[in-house]
């Protein structure tokens, strides 16, 4: 147990009190109240009567100590719930992200007129790039698609970036596994800024 400003606590709570402003509020007003047993006390020493008045005193920072114990731990637990709540949300979101990005990437995958524009060096960049615009138009949140051939040569893209061959690891990577898929954060030569 340890004490916060004159009321025993759990140890578990000791850090945590002073940011529950609900408790730091019920805790002023029980702490007036006791101002009052510990005044009321006074006076009965002085009339004979502080063993009962001492009694009912502690008894009052005992019950005091109680409910600001079950308050906090309360608080925290619902503290805790919200946390786990916007926390499993937040991992949903990824999640459901994460599968969209995979659906995406098999979609373009089995596109014939992609894999045909691939084979076909002669192929109009141009209009590549507008299929590119109007499938992130419809389905996606990209804000660039990047085409590779085999080689490493960029072949088509939705954004403007000057780079033709990308000469970054994560081409050679995605070339060479037997993975079904290859994963990568952080900055790349034929990705812009930011």
């Amino acid at each position: 147990m340890a004490i916060y400003k004159g009321i025993t606590i759990d140890d578990a709570l000791a850090s945590l009190m002073r940011h529950m402003q609900g408790v730091e509020e019920y805790r002023e007003v029980l702490g007036k109240l006791q101002a009052a047993w510990d005044t009321l006390t006074l006076l009965g020493q002085l009339t004979g009567a502080a063993a009962e008045m001492s009694g009912t005193r502690e008894a009052f920072q005992g019950l005091t100590g109680d409910l600001l114990n079950h308050l906090g731990r309360e608080t925290r637990n619902k503290s805790v719930a919200d946390l786990r709540a916007r926390t499993q949300n937040a991992i949903d979101i990824l999640i459901r992200n994460l599968f969209e990005r995979t659906a995406d990437i098999g979609f373009l995958a089995a596109d014939d007129d992609l894999r045909e524009f691939l084979l076909d060096r002669q192929a109009d960049r141009d209009l590549m790039a507008e299929r590119f615009r109007e499938y992130v138009a419809k389905y996606s949140v990209y804000s660039d698609i990047v085409l590779f051939a085999a080689d490493g040569g960029i072949r088509a893209r939705l954004g403007d970036h000057p780079l033709t061959t990308s000469r970054h690891a994560l081409v050679a990577e995605a070339l060479g596994t037997g993975a079904a898929y290859v994963e990568y954060f952080g900055a790349a030569d034929f990705l812009a800024p930011g």
